[in-house]
């Protein structure tokens, strides 16, 4: 489920989470996508479109969270390669040595955390 999770309310992502894990097999795995609340930034993507009801962290992320049926195998920041157009990577090419690492150390929180998006691989 790439960016759809964070449109449903919190009382309904439980029951979509336990419907995608009757619909899986034995070993199936769950791919979830969506938009990171721990970035700093994340308003920008999240309140542009209405529809999108629940935000999500890493330690926030129904799959950790009264979810219990997944292994999780993977539940990170989403990693893509450095562009110019993203904040990362603009901070990247202007000032390698601090950039938004020195934002992110003032913030408190890891620079990975800027990604735009969180990324989860479960399996049933």
């Amino acid at each position: 489920m790439f960016d759809i999770i964070e449109h449903f309310a919190k009382e309904k992502i439980g029951q979509l989470l336990g419907l995608s894990y009757t619909a899986l097999r034995p070993g199936g795995l769950l791919l979830l996508r969506t938009i990171n609340a721990d970035n700093p930034l994340f308003g920008r993507s999240f309140y542009h479109d209405f529809t999108h009801e629940t935000p999500f962290t890493p330690d926030k992320h129904p799959a950790m969270h009264g979810c219990g049926w997944f292994r999780i195998n993977k539940l990170d920041y989403e990693k893509v390669g450095r562009s110019e157009r993203t904040l990362m990577g603009m901070a990247e090419r202007e000032d390698p040595l601090w950039g938004l690492r020195a934002l992110a150390k003032l913030l408190g929180i890891p620079h990975a955390a800027f990604a735009e998006n969180l990324i989860v691989v479960a399996r049933k």
